[in-house]
């Protein structure tokens, strides 16, 4: 596998307590694309954290990221709806993707086709 993209967004004005450096997304072999991984600065050095899977949806106004059951944005303050929420057939709260459009998840065909070259390579 090769590393063919890092894209890096810095985290401004931190805090001297705020642990968290930057995010990032790692493209490999332009197919495969690792989202939101979260550079933090540990007791032992800086390290990169796995993205975690927190049901989110995007503020009309900035489009800035929001957990589901804020009330309002965390980046303008806009009040959000509450009906903007979709649930399933169990009354749960459901995430819409939020993903950026450069970055679009890749079709069933593609992905398989790529998961039957790795393990064929392996």
């Amino acid at each position: 596998m090769e590393i063919s993209e890092v894209r890096v967004r810095l985290i401004p004005n931190r805090n001297s307590a705020d642990r968290l450096r930057a995010f990032c997304s790692v493209t490999l072999d332009g197919d495969f694309v690792i989202r939101d991984l979260k550079v933090i600065d540990g007791a032992n050095g800086i390290f990169v954290a796995m993205p975690s899977r927190k049901l989110a949806d995007r503020c009309p106004r900035c489009h800035a990221k929001n957990h589901l059951r804020a009330k309002f944005c965390n980046e303008c303050g806009a009040k959000l709806n509450r009906e903007r929420v979709r649930k399933d057939a169990e009354g749960r709260p459901k995430s819409t993707p939020t993903w950026p459009p450069d970055q679009q998840p890749m079709p069933r065909a593609d992905r398989e086709g790529r998961q039957d070259g790795l393990r064929a390579g392996a």
